[in-house]
Protein backbone atom coordinates (compact mmCIF):
# COMPACT_ATOMS: atom_id res chain seq x y z
CA UNK A 1 0.00 0.00 0.00
CA UNK A 2 1.23 3.37 -0.48
CA UNK A 3 1.85 6.41 1.57
CA UNK A 4 -1.15 8.11 0.01
CA UNK A 5 -3.36 5.16 0.76
CA UNK A 6 -1.83 4.95 4.62
CA UNK A 7 -2.70 8.71 5.05
CA UNK A 8 -6.04 8.13 3.88
CA UNK A 9 -6.85 5.01 6.07
CA UNK A 10 -5.51 6.95 9.23
CA UNK A 11 -7.52 9.70 9.16
CA UNK A 12 -10.82 7.70 8.24
CA UNK A 13 -9.75 5.66 11.50
CA UNK A 14 -9.34 8.36 13.86
CA UNK A 15 -11.81 8.50 16.29
CA UNK A 16 -12.94 11.69 15.32
CA UNK A 17 -14.36 10.94 12.05
CA UNK A 18 -18.04 10.26 12.71
CA UNK A 19 -19.36 10.79 8.84
CA UNK A 20 -18.67 14.76 9.22
CA UNK A 21 -17.26 14.14 5.19
CA UNK A 22 -21.20 14.10 4.29
CA UNK A 23 -21.95 17.64 5.44
CA UNK A 24 -18.67 19.22 5.76
CA UNK A 25 -16.85 18.54 3.00
CA UNK A 26 -15.38 21.38 0.61
CA UNK A 27 -17.22 23.93 3.42
CA UNK A 28 -17.09 27.27 3.79
CA UNK A 29 -15.45 27.98 7.61
CA UNK A 30 -15.01 31.43 9.41
CA UNK A 31 -12.09 31.37 11.49
CA UNK A 32 -13.63 33.80 14.40
CA UNK A 33 -13.76 33.94 17.94
CA UNK A 34 -16.26 31.73 19.89
CA UNK A 35 -19.68 33.36 20.27
CA UNK A 36 -21.85 31.60 22.14
CA UNK A 37 -25.41 33.66 21.08
CA UNK A 38 -24.68 32.03 17.18
CA UNK A 39 -24.73 28.61 19.01
CA UNK A 40 -27.48 26.05 17.53
CA UNK A 41 -29.56 25.53 20.89
CA UNK A 42 -26.52 25.52 22.86
CA UNK A 43 -24.03 23.41 20.86
CA UNK A 44 -20.81 24.80 22.39
CA UNK A 45 -18.93 22.37 21.33
CA UNK A 46 -16.26 20.77 18.33
CA UNK A 47 -17.83 18.68 15.49
CA UNK A 48 -15.11 16.37 16.03
CA UNK A 49 -12.79 16.10 19.27
CA UNK A 50 -16.35 17.73 21.58
CA UNK A 51 -13.83 20.09 23.42
CA UNK A 52 -16.47 22.14 24.80
CA UNK A 53 -15.75 25.70 24.12
CA UNK A 54 -15.76 28.64 27.11
CA UNK A 55 -16.15 32.10 26.53
CA UNK A 56 -13.43 33.91 28.47
CA UNK A 57 -13.21 37.55 28.06
CA UNK A 58 -9.64 37.78 29.33
CA UNK A 59 -8.64 34.88 26.66
CA UNK A 60 -10.94 34.65 23.76
CA UNK A 61 -10.54 31.65 21.47
CA UNK A 62 -10.58 31.64 18.26
CA UNK A 63 -12.12 28.78 16.46
CA UNK A 64 -13.87 27.73 12.89
CA UNK A 65 -17.11 27.67 12.21
CA UNK A 66 -19.78 27.01 9.83
CA UNK A 67 -22.35 29.06 8.88
CA UNK A 68 -24.40 27.16 6.73
CA UNK A 69 -23.80 23.92 9.33
CA UNK A 70 -23.86 25.88 12.44
CA UNK A 71 -21.40 23.85 13.87
CA UNK A 72 -17.98 24.39 15.32
CA UNK A 73 -14.12 23.25 14.96
CA UNK A 74 -11.23 23.36 17.36
CA UNK A 75 -7.93 24.98 15.88
CA UNK A 76 -6.38 21.10 16.44
CA UNK A 77 -9.27 19.61 14.45
CA UNK A 78 -9.01 22.13 12.16
CA UNK A 79 -5.03 21.36 11.22
CA UNK A 80 -5.71 17.58 11.79
CA UNK A 81 -8.51 17.60 8.92
CA UNK A 82 -7.89 20.31 6.87
CA UNK A 83 -5.65 18.67 3.93
CA UNK A 84 -8.34 15.85 3.54
CA UNK A 85 -11.64 18.01 4.17
CA UNK A 86 -10.79 20.64 1.54
CA UNK A 87 -11.95 23.90 3.66
CA UNK A 88 -12.35 27.17 2.27
CA UNK A 89 -11.28 29.73 5.90
CA UNK A 90 -12.59 33.73 5.48
CA UNK A 91 -11.04 35.07 8.47
CA UNK A 92 -13.14 37.24 10.87
CA UNK A 93 -11.72 39.80 13.24
CA UNK A 94 -12.65 40.07 16.95
CA UNK A 95 -15.04 42.52 17.88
Amino acid sequence: MSDANDKELSWREDWRIMGQEGYLLRQKLQHRRFDRSICFEDYDQCEFCWEVFDEDPSNPLRCYYSPEKRVWVCEECFNDFNPYFCWQVEELADK
